[in-house]
């Protein structure tokens, strides 16, 4: 299996690369696992909507399980 590396935008990030969210703002992050592992995914520090097509009721996490490919 090959080494898997993150990026966002089709951009590599580092350990020391941060994406500033401000209080309160609404941030849509579109997560997509590549490899062929399930990963869980958190953002530090925050809470954040899985959006499932349920509108208020799409639950609120702080982890998400990604499958392979998805």
């Amino acid at each position: 299996m090959n080494r898997y590396v993150w990026s966002i935008d089709n951009k590599v990030l580092s350990e020391a690369d941060k994406i500033r969210i401000k209080k309160g703002e609404n941030v849509r992050i579109i997560l997509y696992n590549g490899t062929m592992m399930r990963h869980p995914m958190h953002l530090h520090g925050h809470f954040f909507r899985l959006v499932n097509g349920n509108g208020d009721y799409s639950p609120i996490k702080t982890v998400a399980d990604i499958m392979p490919m998805e």
